[in-house]
């Protein structure tokens, strides 16, 4: 019947109130919708109710991993370092370190940033392989998740330490 908005709606046989076009969330805006409901019945009696209607953030923050935005993905890095990655969103996002076999070797930083607690050692007998999930939630609570297979490589420099700890060993 009325309102500010009522031009965006419209009222179906079966009463419902829906919008003529899907509204697409604005961060920017106040993302609020009012129209006015006007109701008669048989004996001609009026009833009219004031609607606001809230369109929330739906949408899931996109993660950007090392190869893109596929949610796993690979990282190799050379043993000593910490710093595995660099993460961005296509949104504010808060950044955290949600799962994987290795979690508790790393953390986040709030800038996105996956890094080990302590820089790993290469171990020629092991597999060198982390996994991890990083995950990236907005502020409307959609969450995204990427899980990231880390490899330590052996460094010439970490190869030689361990050559001179074998030698003093004999």
């Amino acid at each position: 019947n009325g309102g500010a908005d009522a031009a965006l709606f419209s009222i179906g046989s079966n009463g419902k109130l829906v919008f003529l076009t899907a509204p697409v969330f604005d961060p920017e805006g106040t993302n609020e919708y009012v129209v006015v409901i006007e109701a008669e019945d048989a004996a001609g009696n009026i009833t009219t109710m004031t609607v606001t209607i809230t369109v929330t953030d739906a949408t899931d923050p996109v993660i950007n991993g090392p190869t893109g935005t596929d949610p796993t993905d690979e990282r190799t890095i050379p043993e000593g370092t910490t710093d595995v990655y660099n993460f961005t969103a296509d949104e504010t996002v808060t950044w955290s370190v949600a799962g994987g076999a290795h979690a508790g070797l790393f953390h986040m930083t709030a800038g996105g940033t996956l890094a080990f607690l302590t820089a790993p050692v290469y171990d020629p007998q092991g597999t060198n392989q982390y996994v991890v999930v990083s995950e990236a939630e907005d502020g409307a609570g959609n969450v995204t998740a990427m899980t990231i297979t880390v490899t330590g490589v052996d460094t010439a420099e970490g190869a030689l330490d361990r050559a001179r700890e074998e030698i003093e060993e004999i």
